[in-house]
């Protein structure tokens, strides 16, 4: 796998998660998915705002979706801004 991060992994961390990911494919699946951007996700706090104001304020500037219909506090952050 090519490498094109900032660092590289502790040798003894490598060695630790290599035991339990026994299969050469689980582990490079973890290496590729441990250097990725993660979603960023937003909970909001309904004893203050309620969920459907925040969703539209955050809607006027950024991308944002409700993926979880029965839980509308949840709300994630798509890739990019508006």
């Amino acid at each position: 796998m090519t490498k094109n991060w900032k660092y590289e992994m502790k040798p003894l961390f490598e060695e630790r998660m290599r035991k339990p990911l026994k299969d050469g494919g689980d582990f490079d699946a973890f290496e590729k998915i441990s250097y990725t951007k993660s979603r960023n996700w937003i909970r909001a706090n309904e004893l203050k705002i309620d969920s459907d104001k925040l969703f539209q304020r955050l809607k006027k500037k950024w991308k944002v979706e409700r993926p979880f219909p029965r839980h509308k506090e949840i709300i994630k952050e798509l890739l990019g801004n508006k």
